[in-house]
C-alpha cells in the first residue's frame, strides 16, 4: 500500500535548520576554495580542528556574519558572495518566524550559492520529495513507492526514506534537487536531535569470497566522508566507510593516540548518507585504566562496551578496538568481557582487535612471561588474542611517533605480511593493515590477499600543513585512483594468486576444501611468499573450478553450509566420520538453511571446527615462532 512520509517541520526548528545548513554550505565552500587553490606543499594550518556547539539563533547570526567575513578575508574572490550573504543574514534575522516567509528565505539562500555556481541542484522534475506550508508547519512529503528499498520493501519512516533517497541520487548520478536537499538537511537535524536510521547495512561478508578481496578502508572523521565519499557511486566501489579521527599534530603514541573515537553524530550522518551501498566503521580506541588494570577494568569494560555498542546500533558493520596497555592474559579477559556485553548482531556485525606492531606486550601465558618486541610476532601473537577474545577480525597497524606514518608493508617484508594474513585466514578470522598507506604502497596490500587496507589522512586523502601537522579538506577524487590501483593490482598475476589463497584458507577453516586441494593450497602459499610467476600461475590453473566459484551473495554461515554440502564426503569435514555422523550433520545443515537458522548452522559449523591432524602451515621462520 502506497503511502506518504512526510515529517513536519514547526517554524522554530526550521529556522535552526536553515543557519546550520548554512554553516555546512560554507564549510564545503572553504574546502573548495582551498583544494582548488592550494597543494601539499603550501597548503598552512596553525590550529586544530575545532568542535561544532550548539548555538542558540541569535548566537548562530554572529558566528555565521563571522564565517563570511573570515572566508572573504582568505578568499577575496568571494567577496561579491560575502556581501550578498551578509545582506541575506540581516533580511532573515528580522524575518517574521513563520513557515512561508521561512521557506522563501531559503529557497533564497540556495538560488543565492546557485547563481555564483557554488551549488548545483538538479531539475526539480526529477525530485522525489516536496516541499509544503500546511498549517504554519514546513512539510517534507515523500512518496514510499518511489522510495522502495532494494528488497523491494516501501520506506517505513521519514529517517529511512531519506537514506534511500541519498542512495537513488547517488545511482543517478546527479546532484539533489533543491527539495531533496532541503529534505536531507531536516533528516540531519533529526538524526542530532536522537533518532535513528533504523536501515539495512552492508557487511563485510566472507573473505576469499567476496567481488573485492581487499576492501579500501576510504578512512575520515565525517565531513570527508560527507562532502567527498559519499556523493559518487563510484567511490563506494569495493570500500569500507571507515570514521575515526585522525589528526594528531605531531605528537608521538604515547601523547595522542594515533587514531580516536569520532564524533556520533558524524557517524549517524554518514550512515544516511551511504546506506546500504558500503560497509561502515568506526574506531573506538584503547582502553585507559583507572589506577591499574584491575580497578579500572569494570568502567573500562562498561564505558567501552557503551559506545561500541551505541555504534552498531547506528548501522555501522565493525567496531574496531585498539588492545594495548595490557598483558596478553589481560587482553585476553578484556575482549571476553568486552564481547560479552557488547549489543550486536554476532552475524553480520564484527568485533575487531587492533594490534600495533611497533608496541611491545608482555606475554604472561607461558610460566616465565618475556616481553615479544619483534614486530612478526608481535603480529602472530595478535591472531592468537584475537582468536582467544572471540573478536572476528585483527588489524596490524604500523603508526609509530613518526608523523605522518611510515607505511606497515615498508616494516614488514612481503613474506612477514603473507604469513600474518596466511594464518589469520586459516584461523577464520578477517584481516586488515593499517598506517601509512601512499599510492605506492596500495599493490602490496593486494599481493598478501589481506581483507582490509586503511587508507586515509594526510598520506592520500587529506591536505596537511608539514610544519604543524594540522589536517586540510578531504581529497576525494583520490578515491578513484586509489581504487583503480587496487583493481589493476588484483587483476596481476600475483594478486590473482594472493586472492586464490585467501579463498583456498577461508575453505581450510571452512573445511571445504578436499585432502589433495589442500596439499596444492600449501604449495600456492609458498609460491605466493617467494613470488615465483611460473609457479603460481600454473596452480592457478590447477584451480580453476574454485576460481570460478562466485562470491556469496548471501550470509557466510549459509554460503559456508553450501560449499560443505557441495563437496560432500571428499571434504575435510568428512574425513574420520562415520556415515551415521555425516548423515547427521548434513541433516543439521539443510535444516539450518532452510529455515535460515543462522544460530544453528553457527553451532553446528564451529562445533565442527577441531583440529584434524591435516597440515594447516608451511614452516615459519624461526622469529615467528618465538610467541
Amino acid at each position: 500500500m502506497t503511502h506518504s512520509i512526510k515529517r513536519q517541520v514547526k517554524p522554530g526548528k526550521a529556522k535552526r535548520i536553515i543557519l546550520s545548513t548554512l554553516a555546512d554550505m560554507l564549510s564545503e565552500l572553504e574546502n573548495q576554495e582551498i583544494r582548488k587553490n592550494f597543494t601539499d606543499e603550501s597548503f598552512r594550518k596553525s590550529e586544530p580542528a575545532c568542535f561544532p556547539k550548539d548555538y542558540s539563533s541569535s548566537e548562530w547570526f554572529a558566528v555565521l556574519k563571522n564565517q563570511v567575513f573570515n572566508l572573504t578575508q582568505d578568499f577575496p574572490h568571494l567577496k561579491p558572495l560575502g556581501i550578498n550573504l551578509d545582506h541575506w543574514l540581516t533580511q532573515f534575522e528580522n524575518t517574521p518566524i513563520n513557515s512561508h516567509h521561512l521557506f522563501a528565505s531559503w529557497q533564497k539562500l540556495l538560488k543565492l550559492f546557485n547563481s555564483f555556481g557554488y551549488k548545483q541542484f538538479s531539475e526539480a522534475s526529477l525530485s522525489y520529495v516536496s516541499i509544503e506550508i500546511e498549517n504554519n508547519y514546513l512539510v517534507v512529503n515523500s512518496n514510499s513507492q518511489q522510495l522502495r528499498l532494494k528488497d523491494g520493501s516501501e520506506a517505513t519512516s521519514f529517517l529511512v526514506g531519506i537514506t534511500r533517497l541519498n542512495e537513488l541520487i547517488r545511482l543517478e548520478n546527479r546532484p539533489p534537487t533543491q527539495a531533496e536537499f532541503i529534505a536531507i538537511q531536516v533528516a540531519k537535524h533529526y538524526l542530532k536531535m536522537g533518532e535513528r536510521v533504523d536501515y539495512p547495512y552492508a557487511n563485510w561478508g566472507t573473505s576469499g569470497f567476496r567481488q573485492f578481496q581487499s576492501l579500501i578502508s576510504i578512512t575520515d572523521p565525517g565531513i570527508g566522508h560527507i562532502q567527498g565519499t559519499a556523493t559518487k557511486a563510484a567511490y563506494l566501489n569495493g570500500i569500507i566507510v571507515h570514521i575515526e579521527h585522525l589528526e594528531r599534530a605531531n605528537q608521538g603514541r604515547n601523547q595522542i593516540e594515533s587514531y580516536r573515537i569520532p564524533s556520533n553524530q558524524d557517524v549517524a550522518i554518514v550512515r544516511l548518507l551511504i546506506g546500504s551501498d558500503a560497509p561502515t566503521s568506526s574506531y573506538v580506541g584503547r582502553p585507559v585504566f583507572e589506577n591499574g588494570f584491575e580497578y579500572g577494568f569494570l568502567k573500562t569494560v562498561h564505558t567501552v562496551g557503551a559506545a561500541v555498542s551505541e555504534l552498531f546500533s547506528s548501522g555501522l558493520a565493525e567496531c574496531k578496538i585498539a588492545i594495548e596497555g595490557m598483558t596478553t592474559t589481560q587482553a585476553i579477559q578484556y575482549m571476553q568481557c568486552l564481547k560479552g556485553i557488547v549489543r550486536r548482531n554476532k552475524h553480520t556485525q564484527i568485533l575487531s582487535a587492533a594490534f600495533n606492531i611497533n608496541t611491545p606486550i608482555v606475554d604472561d601465558r607461558p610460566q616465565s612471561p618475556y616481553c615479544v618486541v619483534k614486530k612478526l610476532d608481535i603480529g602472530i601473537v595478535g591472531i592468537e588474542l584475537a582468536l582467544a577474545g572471540g573478536f572476528d577480525k585483527v588489524t596490524w597497524d604500523g603508526s609509530a611517533d613518526v608523523y605522518p606514518s611510515k607505511c606497515v608493508l615498508e616494516q614488514l617484508t612481503h613474506e612477514e605480511a603473507l604469513i600474518l594474513v596466511h594464518k589469520a585466514h586459516e584461523k577464520g578470522l578477517l584481516t586488515y593493515f593499517s598506517a601509512g598507506f601512499k599510492f605506492n604502497n596500495l599493490a602490496l596490500s593486494v599481493y598478501t590477499g589481506v581483507d582490509g587496507v586503511g587508507v586515509g589522512g594526510a598520506q592520500i586523502l587529506r591536505l596537511m600543513d608539514k610544519s604543524t601537522g594540522y589536517h586540510g579538506p578531504f581529497l576525494p577524487e583520490n578515491i578513484s585512483k586509489i581504487l583503480g590501483i587496487r583493481d589493476e593490482a588484483a587483476k596481476s598475476w600475483l594478486g590473482q594468486a594472493a586472492i586464490l589463497l585467501a579463498r583456498l584458507d577461508r575453505m581450510f577453516f571452512e573445511k571445504s576444501l578436499t585432502v589433495e586441494q589442500n596439499l596444492y593450497r600449501l604449495e600456492l602459499f609458498e609460491a605466493v611468499a617467494k613470488q615465483e610467476q611460473a609457479r603460481c600461475q600454473k596452480l592457478l590453473a590447477n584451480f580453476a573450478r574454485i576460481i570460478a566459484l562466485p562470491p556469496d551473495s548471501e550470509h557466510p554461515l549459509i554460503a559456508w553450509a553450501k560449499r560443505i554440502l557441495s563437496a560432500g564426503k571428499k571434504s575435510l569435514l568428512a574425513q574420520n566420520k562415520s556415515s551415521q555422523e555425516w548423515a547427521s550433520l548434513i541433516w543439521d545443515l539443510q535444516k539450518g538453511i532452510a529455515n535460515i537458522d543462522l544460530d544453528l548452522l553457527e553451532e553446528v559449523l564451529l562445533i565442527e571446527k577441531k583440529p584434524t591432524g591435516i597440515p594447516s602451515t608451511v614452516s615459519l621462520p624461526k622469529s615467528a615462532l618465538a610467541a
